[in-house]
């Protein structure tokens, strides 16, 4: 009863209907960036974070099944439904994997480089 008369209730049942989650654009960007389309989202300096957060939706909305009516991109916030978080995560820890896989030799090399010089000089 408490609940309901501070409003909680009905506020759980308009995230329940409508977009549940809300990220702030500059974490959503700061999260999701791996993904973006182009390199030059990517690598784009500070500002129109909200428009580079409208252009990684719409280009994972062409390969998913999700459409614009599951996200919008407000003022200071992106709301998005629960599956199009999964589906933008599930991207973004294989693209994370990815870069790893990649990124291990060159590591390795070093490590190994870094210890034959530390042989050397001792």
């Amino acid at each position: 009863s408490q609940l309901n008369s501070a409003g909680v209730i009905q506020t759980i049942q308009i995230k329940r209907e409508g977009y549940p989650v809300r990220i702030p654009h500059e974490d959503f960007w700061r999260r999701f960036r791996v993904i973006a389309p182009s390199k030059a989202d990517r690598n784009a300096a500070e500002g129109d974070t909200p428009g580079k957060c409208l252009r990684l939706l719409q280009w994972w909305q062409c390969v998913y099944p999700f459409t614009a009516r599951d996200y919008a991109i407000g003022r200071t916030k992106v709301f998005m439904r629960p599956y199009v978080v999964d589906v933008l995560e599930n991207r973004r820890a294989r693209r994370v994997q990815a870069l790893f896989r990649a990124a291990t030799p060159c590591l390795r090399a070093w490590v190994v480089r870094y210890r034959a010089e530390k042989a050397r000089l001792q």
